[in-house]
């Protein structure tokens, strides 16, 4: 608070040495291990009496020796303030959690060295050179990915099993989410390596799920039990919906923990001892496909360039140049994916019959993406597990503009080689919103008391939204790309 460089405080002749010790230690430890100092860098005990210095180095050891692999006592704590008194206060003590942010503690008995000689050049050359090695040895690595807010007690087993295998320490928060891994140089990327792969391993699970609700929602494949057809579970349900849309002959697969062949052909699943079982396909969705679109013919997806001459040209043009006027257009596609549209189809209509008489569950919004994803939001939609590469300022969902102007900034269009720039007209089901804020991974309820009922979608100004986020991967169709410079 004085600002002072230096603070003296002298001590009181006349006491046991070995108390005086003691109670030093003691206290700079104790200090350091509650208090989390950004100011003081260095303590030192002036001793002018040489004998005293052995009273001192007691101490020390004292306290170590007596306290070690008892957790979290003063020793515990204050070990670390002692090494930082020699290390010039770079071996903190790991920040601590609460229960809401998960927490490797540290299994690394932090190392505390004692540095005496006759000489201070001496001593101080000394800690110079083992801090210099210190720093050649560790490294820290950090990983930021937004599937860490998915980890489950699996992958955190895996974290606290890699950190008892390695000469490491591994913390973890929510609020990046973030992960950091410190250590020995080869452990520190060997740990690296294996968290990116979990972090995969995730995200390929969250797709897949994504992908079974998807299926989960137009198709329903059953099996015959008891004279009446009952549904397979939804892993099942894919596998078997992948291998009829792809024209497969027959699929492996359990159905209620057995294993069967299915013969796609004829709808049967036969299993290990010959028995066998009928199949049923049955679709849950209507196969009305907007009349203005072009023949699918058995396709999957279809990209349709409009002609400048139609008037749905002229209406997606007029909407995007409200607020663009600057920019040229050069090409607007219209994408057919029958999948994405029956699956926001069904999600429309259940919004109309869950919401208010007069709600506006549906907007036309805007979608600005680099050059290198426009292919994936159009064959499969967009995904908010890549959300958070632009935007999380009103939640970690996708984010769509009220004006196309938004979207066509080079931080969320950026161009390709050719200057090109790529934005997606949308229909987004929007709801019932409510403002949004950093951190929300889905919307709010509207009743404290009823967690189950959420808000739709949430905004920016909920007066007057410039901004829509949502955080279902179906509330949003993509239906035309723009492509301007």
């Amino acid at each position: 608070q004085l600002c002072h460089l230096f603070s003296f405080f002298p001590g009181q002749g006349g006491m046991n040495p070995s108390q005086v010790a003691d109670a030093m230690v003691k206290s700079v430890a104790e200090f350091a291990s509650k208090i989390s100092p950004a100011a003081l860098h260095r303590i030192r005990f002036v001793i002018f009496q040489p004998q005293l210095l052995t009273e001192f180095h007691s101490s020390m050891r004292k306290q170590q020796d007596s306290n070690l692999g008892k957790p979290k006592t003063f020793w515990e704590k204050g070990k670390n303030a002692i090494a930082a008194v020699i290390w010039g206060n770079k071996n903190k003590e790991n920040k601590e959690f609460g229960p809401e942010d998960f927490v490797l503690e540290n299994t690394i008995e932090p190392v505390v060295m004692e540095i005496c000689g006759e000489d201070a050049q001496n001593v101080e050359k000394s800690i110079s050179w083992i801090e210099k090695v210190f720093e050649k040895e560790h490294s820290i690595k950090t990983i930021n990915s937004e599937f860490i807010f998915h980890f489950t007690e699996r992958e955190r087993a895996k974290l606290k099993n890699l950190m008892e295998n390695h000469q490491i320490t591994i913390e973890m928060e929510q609020s990046g989410p973030q992960i950091r891994v410190c250590g020995l140089h080869l452990d520190v990327l060997t740990v690296y390596s294996e968290i990116q792969e979990m972090v995969n391993e995730v995200r390929d699970k969250l797709a897949r799920q994504r992908d079974e609700a998807l299926v989960n929602n137009l198709v329903e494949w059953q099996f015959r039990k008891g004279g009446q057809f009952q549904p397979v579970d939804r892993a099942a349900n894919f596998n078997l919906e992948s291998a009829f849309i792809g024209k497969a002959s027959h699929i492996e697969l359990e159905i209620e923990h057995r294993k069967y062949t299915v013969e796609l052909k004829t709808c049967t699943a036969t299993d290990n001892h010959g028995n066998s079982i009928q199949l049923n396909r049955a679709s849950k969705s209507k196969d009305e496909l907007p009349p203005h679109w072009d023949d699918m013919a058995g396709q999957q997806f279809k990209s349709v360039a409009l002609q400048q001459s139609t008037l749905e040209y002229q209406r997606v043009e007029t909407l995007f140049k409200n607020t663009c006027s600057q920019f040229q257009i050069i090409q607007i596609e219209r994408l057919q994916n029958p999948f994405l549209w029956k699956n926001y189809i069904i999600k429309k209509q259940y919004f109309h019959e869950k919401n208010p008489n007069g709600t506006k569950n549906e907007h036309v919004l805007f979608h600005g993406t680099a050059p290198e994803a426009k292919d994936s939001i159009s064959n499969l939609g967009f995904n908010r597990s890549y959300a958070g590469k632009n935007a999380t300022t009103y939640g970690t969902g996708t984010y769509f503009a009220v004006n196309a102007s938004y979207s066509a900034s080079n931080t969320y269009s950026k161009p390709d080689s050719n200057g090109v720039k790529y934005i997606y007209q949308a229909c987004v089901l929007t709801g019932v919103y409510c403002q949004g804020k950093n951190g929300m991974l889905i919307p709010p309820p509207k009743n404290p008391n009823n967690l189950t009922d959420l808000y739709d979608s949430v905004v920016d100004r909920p007066n007057a939204p410039s901004m829509f986020i949502i955080f279902n991967d179906i509330q949003a169709y993509p239906e035309y790309l723009i492509s301007f410079k």
